[in-house]
């Protein structure tokens, strides 16, 4: 749900696409790098940014508030060294704003 309604009671919060990321199947060894894109909402601080997961990386650590406001990627890259299944999450937070988002990672090495 969004409203274009403002008040001085806005509450903080970031929408994000996709919900999400599944790198599919890769090769050993192969760089994938897929973006997930986030708008914030009525923030009154930075955004922390990290990453969990065998695999997964991304070079964003921190968003400001008027970054988010205006719109922003975050590269997510995905680099499996065996086979098998590997699992992580992109965590987005706050604690000013008392905002916490976790968008599931996937892929997949053969």
């Amino acid at each position: 749900y969004c409203s274009s309604f403002t008040s001085e009671f806005d509450i903080p919060y970031i929408s994000y696409e996709p919900e999400e990321v599944d790198f599919g199947e890769k090769a050993a060894n192969s760089t994938t790098v897929e973006n997930v894109h986030i708008e914030g909402f009525s923030l009154t601080s930075s955004l922390e940014v990290t990453v969990t997961g065998t695999a997964f990386t991304t070079t964003t650590t921190t968003i400001t508030a008027a970054a988010a406001k205006a719109g922003v990627d975050i590269p997510i890259t995905f680099k499996p060294t065996a086979k098998g299944n590997y699992t992580g999450k992109l965590s987005i937070s706050s604690s000013t704003d008392i905002i916490e988002v976790d968008i599931p990672l996937t892929g997949k090495c053969v």
